[in-house]
């Protein structure tokens, strides 16, 4: 049977991991933000402190600002004169 509490705890431990990781990423993608006020990143990082997997992903989905890319004009345009 230690077989597989060897598996759980391998498990649970890799969850942390990947759990720290996301938060992380989350906290430093917030702190460098420049869209959001300093209340909001601090609201923001509670938020992701409290409720660690789900705050980052809460983070990574909605507050996080959107890369704008290029977007290419659909319209032809006539050329001049």
């Amino acid at each position: 049977m230690t077989w597989g509490w060897t598996v759980v705890a391998g498990s649970a431990g890799l969850w942390w991991v990947v759990t720290l990781v996301l938060d992380a990423a989350a906290l430093g993608s917030l702190w460098t933000s420049r869209r959001h006020s300093r209340r909001a990143k601090t609201v923001w990082t509670a938020v992701v402190l409290a409720l660690p997997m789900a705050g980052a992903l809460a983070w990574l989905t909605l507050g996080r600002e959107r890369r704008r890319g290029r977007r290419r004009d659909r319209r032809r345009r006539r050329p001049p004169g």
